[in-house]
């Protein structure tokens, strides 16, 4: 991923994005989470803050609340810093969320878009769920395997050697992982959502322009030639059609857990002292 490279481009294309963090925002504060049936949070902690849409919506939510906003690219939390400095409630911090201090504990954490790209995403759960509070609430909007199942497909077809190599979780893995980080899942739910586009090569600049290029793992060997680009593009536009453009796919899955009162936690090393 090249996030840092796309912190100017980033925040003007991320429409699936808001749509995401709206919606994960309505269903943290539904009936069904009862977080608004609670106390309002005073300290909250949002991962992967990028250009700062969740946070602003937090931000406006719970106006009492401090929000620690933390990214692990520090372009992107520059813009965002920029974009809502008048709001003095709001810490950024460039960090890896892998490695918050765990002794920190909030009555919330929320991330959208964003855990998915931390692998394994069993380890950021577990970690953000020592970082809860006893009964406090993680709320996380995950994009799950099948989002863009059409360009994965066409790109298959058109560079069998080339596959993608952004890997992302299954629906079951964050359950699971959820489940063993000693959280009990309030509310979940599995969305499909499908944005159009004028063609597939605005489809693949939307992608470059937001940073989600490269892979889990870049190599530079593995991108596609400019050949295999125009094939790739000519496949998408025969097999994908919507109108007079083309369409994406996007699955997302919406979770909201509440750290169990009497769980026991088990102390771990932290990532830089793994084995």
């Amino acid at each position: 991923m090249r996030f840092s490279a796309a912190a100017g481009t980033y925040h003007r294309r991320a429409k699936i994005q808001r749509r995401v963090a709206a919606e994960l925002l309505a269903l943290l504060a539904g009936k069904s989470a009862g977080v608004r049936a609670r106390s309002a949070p005073a300290r909250i902690l949002e991962i992967g803050c990028g250009t700062g849409v969740l946070t602003q919506m937090l931000a406006k939510t719970f106006p009492r609340a401090t929000v620690d906003a933390v990214d692990a690219s520090a372009a992107m939390i520059l813009k965002a810093r920029k974009r809502l400095a008048v709001n003095r409630r709001i810490r950024w911090i460039a960090a890896d969320a892998r490695r918050l201090p765990a002794a920190d504990k909030y009555p919330l954490i929320a991330s959208s878009c964003a855990l998915h790209w931390i692998r394994p995403i069993a380890g950021i759960i577990k970690r953000l769920g020592t970082m809860l509070e006893p009964g406090g609430m993680l709320a996380m909007a995950v994009m799950t395997r099948g989002t863009f199942t059409e360009l994965n497909a066409s790109r298959c077809r058109v560079a069998p050697l080339k596959k993608s190599r952004v890997v992302l979780p299954a629906r079951y893995e964050i359950i699971n992982a959820a489940a063993r980080a000693g959280l009990r899942l309030r509310m979940a739910k599995n969305a499909r959502m499908r944005e159009t586009f004028s063609s597939p090569e605005q489809l693949l600049k939307l992608l470059h322009d937001q940073g989600l290029t490269g892979g889990n793992a870049p190599d530079r060997n593995h991108a596609l030639t400019r050949s295999e680009l125009l094939r790739l593009a000519e496949d998408y536009r025969r097999r994908y059609r919507a109108g007079r453009g083309i369409y994406a796919t996007y699955r997302v899955f919406y979770g909201v857990a509440q750290k169990n009162f009497n769980h026991k936690e088990t102390r771990t090393c932290p990532p830089a002292c793994s084995a």
